[in-house]
């Protein structure tokens, strides 16, 4: 089963007893923020977000190296994501 973006939408907006249009812009605004701090991720550091407790997303700037005949191509720095689920989150899953 897979659960939408809309299907949480509509659950927080009927368990908080508040409009979906404003549970819906609360959650975009945190989409668009998350998206903007990750993409501000430079070289000098690794950026995490603990997006929930026990669920965090990890960014980090790497420049790829080419090798034999590709090493005058200059490769294109780019920013490799990866989620970290901690055992808290696996724990409050389970109980």
């Amino acid at each position: 089963m897979v659960i939408t973006k809309e299907d949480l939408i509509k659950r927080v907006a009927q368990s908080q007893k508040i409009p979906a249009s404003t549970v819906r812009k609360v959650l975009n605004a945190v989409e668009d923020n998350v998206v903007e701090c990750l993409s501000s991720t430079t070289s000098a550091e690794e950026r995490v977000i603990k997006l929930f407790s026990g669920l965090h997303i990890v960014a980090r700037h790497e420049v790829l190296q080419m090798k034999g005949c590709l090493r005058d191509i200059e490769a294109t720095p780019k920013i490799r994501l990866r989620g970290e689920i901690k055992r808290s989150l696996t724990d409050k899953v389970n109980r």
